[in-house]
């Protein structure tokens, strides 16, 4: 487990909602390469591609067995898949939930997933635009 009692996180202001400056300071804690599943759910337009990308670079995504992406309204798009994709998110994906993340995300995202090995061990896959 990451140790966050020196992390910028620790004395985020949250009553905004978690943003792309927790998901980074939880990267540079060195969250990412341990994570085995990810969820990030109705956090608006707080999180967007950056969060993914900061994500991805501190390793997240190798390991990733269950990724849920849901109403996370305009901030991600397929950037912030294929940066996922690009850190290795896919060949381990058992469950894969893609919903409410309006325009920016379509095909080439999804395809980005494919690209990385997505589908030899994956069991659940939800797409759906709300």
């Amino acid at each position: 487990t990451a140790d966050l009692s020196h992390s910028s996180v620790v004395d985020a202001d949250l009553s905004q909602g978690v943003t792309d400056f927790g998901l980074q300071a939880l990267a540079a804690a060195g969250c990412g390469a341990q994570l085995t599943s990810l969820t990030l759910w109705a956090l608006r337009e707080g999180v967007t591609d950056s969060g993914l990308q900061a994500l991805a670079s501190a390793g997240c995504g190798a390991q990733l067995t269950s990724v849920t992406l849901s109403r996370l309204e305009k901030g991600v798009t397929d950037s912030g898949l294929c940066a996922l994709a690009s850190a290795g998110c896919g060949a381990e994906l058992t469950s894969l939930i893609l919903r409410g993340l309006k325009e920016g995300v379509t095909d080439s995202g999804l395809g980005a997933f494919v690209f990385t090995g997505c589908g030899a061990k994956i069991n659940s896959v939800t797409l759906a635009g709300e």
